[in-house]
């Protein structure tokens, strides 16, 4: 695995967020007034974006993919984090798909570190109101 040029895709990506009011499109290593003002209403302190899709960055079928995030949305309701919303990492550019995922609010590093693993993810994108949204590598591929 190339670490550099999938680091590389993770930082070219937009992170969509859609709640119930609105879409936030968000990038890593920057902060967003509206974004950060919506979570100030919402009581969310730090957040996580987690998919099941495409694991170890092996792509799947759509199918295989949908059934992967219903199987994260149940793990996910079951240890407590009923309120997610839906999210969605686009590529600026080449050829990867849009992936599908969650937007969990109020989980820790470690709780999202840990349900990406369980999911065989490669990294979570993770962000908190006193910090810019960052990739976040579940092992360390560095």
């Amino acid at each position: 695995m190339d670490y550099n040029a999938l680091h590389q895709t993770y930082i070219d990506t937009t992170y969509w967020l859609y709640t119930h009011e609105q879409s936030f499109g968000i990038c890593i290593g920057m902060r967003f007034p509206d974004f950060e003002a919506w979570l100030q209403r919402a009581g969310i302190q730090a957040w996580a974006m987690v998919t099941a899709a495409n694991p170890r960055s092996q792509e799947l079928s759509v199918e295989e993919n949908e059934q992967r995030n219903v199987e994260l949305r149940e793990f996910l309701q079951v240890q407590g984090f009923s309120n997610l919303y839906a999210a969605e990492g686009k590529p600026d550019q080449g050829e990867w798909q849009p992936r599908a995922g969650f937007f969990i609010p109020n989980i820790s590093l470690a709780q999202a570190l840990t349900v990406a693993a369980l999911f065989e993810q490669n990294a979570i994108v993770f962000g908190s109101l006193d910090e810019a949204t960052k990739v976040v590598w579940v092992n360390n591929l560095e």
